[in-house]
């Protein structure tokens, strides 16, 4: 076990153990993670099936050797600190969809990174520190208040709008690094 976690190889081998379930983690929900925190493309996430992780391009992309164990669990915590709010709130696990949560995550990300352009490397010294309750809260106000006032077209999940152009624009006007220039 890592840090509390246990990474499932084996489908059920630690739930066999009598681990406790909701710190177990299949590959599926590890790489969808690392796709929606670590390389920003939450929109992306919920295409991260058992079946896309058999081609080899794809799987190198999301078990990158050369990144730093601290991504995944990066990842994996905020990820999961944002599954637990919805669930907590919303008091029911069957209507969240996963990419709810992905797009949480990763604005989530943004906003403690103050950064909408960062690299997986830099998701790395997120581990162990956390998103809060309050700061999944925030979030999710300001992406439903911006939900309302882009009207824009796609799916929305309680009032939270799961569309790319949508998200880009929100971490870009929230956490884009004005400074830059060009």
């Amino acid at each position: 076990s890592d840090h509390g976690w246990y990474y499932d190889r084996r489908k059920n081998f630690y739930k066999n153990q009598g681990r406790p379930a909701d710190r177990i983690v299949s590959m599926p929900y590890l790489a969808a993670a690392v796709r929606a925190v670590a390389l920003g493309q939450p929109t992306l996430s919920r295409r991260t099936r058992s079946k896309t992780l058999r081609n080899d391009n794809t799987y190198r992309k999301l078990f990158n050797p050369q990144w730093n164990f601290d991504v995944y669990l990066a990842s994996l915590e905020i990820t999961s600190a944002v599954e637990h709010e919805i669930i907590k709130r919303l008091k029911s696990r069957r209507n969240t969809p996963l990419a709810l949560t992905h797009h949480v995550a990763y604005v989530v990300t943004c906003s403690m990174l103050n950064d909408d352009k960062y690299k997986p490397v830099d998701v790395a010294a997120l581990s162990r520190s956390t998103a809060d309750d309050m700061s999944i809260t925030t979030v999710m106000k300001e992406l439903a208040d911006a939900s309302i006032a882009a009207r824009e077209r796609g799916p929305r999940f309680h009032g939270i709008t799961l569309n790319k152009k949508f998200l880009d624009r929100f971490v870009g006007e929230h956490y884009g690094q004005r400074s830059e220039a060009g």
